[in-house]
């Protein structure tokens, strides 16, 4: 088992919960969607798994490692290098080019030869369709080819779980189901994938669903 959560717990002014007993189980290479309204707690839920806010109390294991009891400098560490993070605002450096900010990871971890991060990028680049792309500057794309270019970024490390938060909130309904098929189709047998949406017309997509409330 990939990713096993138990009876994870988190609230922000000790009263009030976010997530309450919230578990579930997910293997390489298989696909959650979280749902549920605005609020609900989906952003705190991908926030505990990309270790990012530490619960109040349960249990997060990453392939067999339980991540809630890990100091800072490993959890930063193992976020680094096993997670692969789509954030909803993207993130994105908007006056570089698609590869200068898809190698991004690629840089903080260090220790890799440049021509060889190039090389990852480039892959991670044409794996998402934008060969077309590579040396775009950001600011002159798309939404949905930004929205590629931040899964491009988020796969180039070939991380073991690659977290999803709204990936499609900004976009159409044809482009929101091609990006969703985009990431089924390159996680499939490699990564775990957890994408958390409230458009209920994706869902049918997956086939394992936590529905948050």
């Amino acid at each position: 088992m990939l990713v096993k959560v138990t009876s994870l717990c988190h609230t922000y002014d000790g009263r009030t919960p976010v997530l309450n007993d919230i578990s579930f189980e997910l293997n390489s290479g298989c696909a959650l969607a979280v749902t549920g309204p605005s609020g609900c707690g989906k952003s705190t839920l991908m926030n505990c798994l990309a270790l990012l806010t530490r619960p109040i109390s349960g249990r997060i294991m990453l392939d067999g490692v339980d991540v809630t009891t890990l100091s800072e400098s490993k959890r930063a560490r193992m976020r680094l290098y096993e997670i692969g993070l789509i954030r909803q605002d993207l993130a994105l450096l908007p006056h570089r080019s698609a590869l200068e900010n898809v190698i991004v990871p690629l840089l903080l971890k260090g220790g890799m030869p440049r021509r060889e991060m190039l090389d990852r990028g480039h892959e991670s680049l044409i794996a998402v369709g934008l060969e077309k792309h590579i040396d775009s500057q950001i600011g002159r794309l798309s939404g949905g080819q930004r929205q590629r270019v931040a899964i491009a970024r988020a796969i180039v490390s070939r991380p073991m779980l690659i977290l999803a938060d709204e990936p499609t909130a900004q976009l159409d309904a044809d482009n929101a189901q091609r990006i969703t098929d985009l990431l089924l189709q390159l996680t499939a047998g490699q990564s775990a994938l957890v994408f958390a949406t409230h458009d209920v017309s994706l869902l049918a997509s997956f086939e394992q669903r936590l529905q948050l409330r």
